[in-house]
């Protein structure tokens, strides 16, 4: 495992030995019965409990499978949730704690320049003779790559690369996006189930279906008014508890300082742009939100319909998670990425017939994307690689979740936090000294920060010592104290030929900065001396961890010196050099 176990004695009515990382339990044998296909179901921006307004989901998948409400997402944003997904780490393993690719440690560009990319669960279940496919969402901006890009390990792939529901483009396509086309979620559907029914029954498959439901702009079309026809919008609300004591709330004098700029409103701004279909209100956007979950429980009821019409349904792992949560205005907050309940708790169901129990309620908590990839693993009989996830099936559960972000420079201006979360009980501490912690068994709302507490110092304390040990490395423009953080040199160094006298040199950022994030540059060299021939800030990267180098000669030609480049990191008197790399121009 990456990360050791935690051993730090509290008292603060949990059960085991409080850990953040255990090793994975035993392999289901692959002896004992066929390898299961596996059907992930991977929604974008869905909060817990909006399932229940999911007919299929709630009849064959809750009633037919387990259910896991403590799910935790540990960095509630989309590229870093999907990365830890695919890859079984936390985001402070994998380098990736942004969705833009204008950051070092940014979407696509951080996944594929830290080399994390070529070890995930396609890679795995494929060499293990699955067949595998993506349909939708893979991990933000690899709009830049597009058809060009076929991820390791994926033997179909039909990958979302920009656009909303009905006017969008995906990686199969030779055009640019265009007017109407077919409601997204259901060509999606149909493209999942052709590849359900087009694989040989003596091949297993792994399917990740991610549709771009529920995010915004939540257009729900053709299944626009479903939820509300179907009677289930007051069971929604009930489920999500939507509006409770948070919502728009009238005190916010216990919270962090950068709330403070929240205003109380009925109107959805968190895009800061015009809606395509119109202003909406909160309201508006949770009724829209559970309509296209509507079509995603549509698209789910075909695919069941396939598996058992084939006969794969007995053998097959069905998985459905979300990436993240969402806020409908608790806490003045719409949106995700923060620590609270709304943003980091997400529905996971498991079925699998025979193997998990059907109907029953599993409370443990688990980490909502990399213990679903230890699980997935653990139940293909399939070895993982080095993880933070802990199989469902370990009889060793988590006591808690690491919490993490990096700062956001959005319009919240939300510092970087290190976190830890348990199934009654939230500690986050900022960057800049600020600290939370909530007792969900007297507050499930969030509405009383006792941090500074008294009564609550004992536990305070050991959360604290969870936090810094399970949070680590820290995210970036993170620190523990106002000491200086050693510049770490960048790593995962090269540099690719790519002809017409051109060398592409890329590097992973390390995530471990200190509060004030670093500058890259690119020196042509064996030292870094003179000019460098790039210069990247970490925040305002455009293209990510990528320099692109126009030589003054032709390094294949005869007599031509061979080209070296270095790569530093710079923050204020601190540089951080890495080891020179040449390319390979044999290619």
């Amino acid at each position: 495992m990456i990360v050791g176990g935690l051993s730090i004695g509290l008292v603060i009515g949990l059960t085991g030995p409080l850990g953040s990382v255990l090793s994975v339990g035993p392999h289901h044998s692959a002896a004992a019965a066929v390898r299961p296909n596996v059907l992930l179901i991977l929604t974008d921006d869905q909060r817990a409990g909006t399932q229940v307004a999911m007919p299929t989901v709630m009849d064959e998948l809750v009633g037919a499978g387990t259910s896991y409400p403590n799910a935790f997402v540990p960095t509630s944003w989309c590229c870093p949730s999907r990365v830890s997904l695919l890859t079984g780490k936390f985001a402070h393993n994998t380098g990736v704690w942004e969705n833009a690719s204008s950051s070092a440690w940014g979407a696509w560009s951080a996944f594929a320049k830290g080399g994390e990319e070529t070890d995930t669960l396609a890679t795995r279940l494929d060499a293990a003779g699955y067949r595998t496919g993506l349909f939708g969402k893979y991990v933000n901006d690899v709009t830049d790559v597009g058809e060009e890009l076929l991820p390791p390990g994926w033997d179909e792939w039909n990958a979302f690369l920009s656009g909303n529901y009905s006017r969008y483009r995906l990686s199969t396509d030779t055009r640019p996006i265009v007017a109407e086309r077919r409601y997204l979620t259901d060509e999606l559907t149909d493209r999942t189930v052709d590849f359900i029914e087009s694989t040989p029954e003596d091949e297993p498959f792994f399917a990740l279906y991610s549709p771009f439901a529920p995010h915004y702009p939540y257009d729900p079309g053709p299944y626009a008014g479903a939820t509300h026809r179907a009677g289930l919008l007051d069971d929604l609300r009930e489920a999500t508890n939507f509006p409770s004591p948070s919502t728009n709330q009238e005190d916010m004098s216990s919270y962090p300082r950068w709330m403070g700029k929240l205003q109380v409103t009925d109107e959805w701004n968190v895009d800061r742009r015009p809606n395509p279909v119109g202003s909406l209100t909160v309201t508006d956007v949770v009724e829209r939100q559970a309509d296209t979950l509507m079509g995603v429980d549509a698209g789910i009821s075909r695919m069941l319909t396939s598996l058992r019409q084939t006969g794969r349904l007995d053998n097959t792992l069905i998985v459905f998670v979300s990436d993240n949560g969402y806020a409908w205005g608790e806490h003045r907050l719409q949106g995700k990425n923060t620590p609270y309940d709304v943003s980091v708790r997400v529905p996971l169901i498991m079925r699998y017939d025979g193997v998990l129990d059907a109907g029953v309620i599993d409370d443990r908590v688990v980490a909502a994307n990399v213990d679903v990839h230890a699980s997935i693993l653990q139940m293909t009989g399939v070895e993982p690689a080095r993880i933070d996830g802990i199989s469902v099936r370990d009889p060793r559960p988590r006591d808690g979740v690491v919490m993490e972000a990096m700062r956001w420079s959005g319009w919240r201006g939300r510092p970087a936090y290190c976190g830890y979360r348990t199934a009654d009980r939230l500690f986050v501490r900022y960057s800049n000294g600020e600290e939370e912690l909530y007792d969900y068994t007297v507050d499930p709302f969030e509405l009383n920060n006792i941090a500074s507490d008294p009564a609550y110092a004992t536990q305070r304390a050991a959360l604290h010592r969870a936090t810094r040990q399970a949070c680590a490395p820290t995210p970036p423009g993170f620190a523990w104290d106002s000491r200086e953080t050693r510049l770490r040199p960048p790593t995962e160094v090269t540099a690719t030929w790519s002809g017409d006298r051109k060398v592409i040199i890329t590097w992973r950022a390390p995530s471990s900065v200190g509060r004030v994030l670093p500058t890259y540059l690119v020196y042509e060299g064996r030292r870094p001396v003179g000019r460098p021939v790039c210069a990247l800030e970490s925040i305002r990267l455009t293209r990510g961890l990528a320099c692109r180098v126009q030589l003054r000669e032709d390094p294949t030609a005869e007599g031509a010196r061979t080209p070296w480049f270095v790569v530093v990191a710079v923050n204020g008197d601190q540089r951080a050099a890495a080891p020179a790399v040449t390319p390979d121009l044999g290619g």
